[in-house]
């Protein structure tokens, strides 16, 4: 039985305009691309916009040039801060050729919005605004305030959320609701995250006398190999957390040649390979251990 005040405040809640919100910031394209260092500014302005006509008290703070936070406040009565959380960048589309539609389309077709973000995590950021909006269009005078914070990077370094709290914005915060597409379920644990860039230097070489260089593509063809037997051997080590399944060593990007080091060409032996490893762990996991051990493998790789 829900009380007359949510009654109220559930009956300010506009469909049709949360959906047209969910569409409007999913086809603002804010794909993480830190070396850009614009990718989220479109997307925050948006954010800004809206709280700014729900008359919020509305903060606007560049973490880097380009990355911004949106930080906005609807103050009520004395009493505690329930803080809505979530980021405006979003991961690559990759191919958009794969996509049955644009990727930035934000398409509806049977009951869905399709586009890249619209998940991960525009539709949770519209659903803070939506939430905040219907408790302040209902005239309720409940008792706290109302934070929202939409920070940058979340899908990088967490720059946003690092700085949102250096900047003091969550003290004093009671409960927070934090808006990512987690199927409904109650997240109370979450995996750590360990990213090592290996670079493999040998010596470029035409295609014609590869023995006058030194191909750095079998070096790495090595060194994954022995990082699959590795995450096999962890999986099995350390089981299946009840919360957060498997821990994982995931190559994320192989490059041959390393970025920097020529163009790739069909007829020239590399002289650098380079790959990114994506390691997410879970409790009784020691990232320390584990990066030694993945040195020790990359020194096996090199021997050969």
């Amino acid at each position: 039985m829900i009380s007359e005040v949510e009654q109220q405040i559930l009956a300010r809640i506009d469909d049709d305009e949360l959906i047209r919100w969910v569409q409007e910031l999913t086809q603002i394209p804010s794909v993480w691309k830190p070396e850009l260092g614009t990718g989220e500014e479109p997307a925050a302005r948006w954010v800004e916009a809206r709280c700014r006509e729900l008359g919020l008290e509305t903060h606007f703070e560049m973490v880097q040039p380009g990355r911004p936070n949106v930080i906005a406040l609807h103050r009520m009565a004395p009493g505690p801060t329930l803080m809505f959380e979530g980021h405006t960048d979003v991961v690559t589309e990759g191919d958009p050729a794969v996509w049955r539609d644009p990727p930035f389309a934000a398409v509806i077709r049977e009951g869905r919005i399709y586009g890249r973000g619209a998940n991960d995590m525009k539709a949770g950021l519209v659903a803070a605004l939506v939430a905040i909006k219907a408790i302040v269009a209902s005239g309720a005078r409940l008792d706290g305030t109302l934070l929202l914070g939409a920070v940058c990077d979340e899908e990088g370094d967490m720059i946003g959320i690092k700085h949102f709290v250096e900047r003091g914005w969550a003290d004093g915060v009671n409960a927070a609701i934090i808006c990512e597409p987690e199927e409904n379920h109650l997240c109370v644990t979450q995996k750590g995250v360990m990213w090592i860039h290996v670079v493999i230097h040998g010596e470029m070489a035409h295609g014609a006398m590869p023995l006058t260089g030194a191909n750095t593509a079998y070096a790495m063809a090595r060194f994954l190999s022995l990082v699959r037997s590795l995450e096999l051997r962890v999986m099995a080590d350390h089981g299946v957390d009840p919360f957060l399944g498997k821990p994982s060593i995931t190559p994320t990007i192989v490059m041959t040649p390393a970025r920097g080091h020529g163009e790739a060409q069909k007829n020239v032996m590399p002289g650098a390979s380079e790959t990114m490893l994506d390691i997410r762990l879970i409790p009784g996991q020691e990232p320390e251990a584990l990066a030694l051990e993945i040195e020790t493998l990359l020194k096996s790789a090199l021997a050969g």
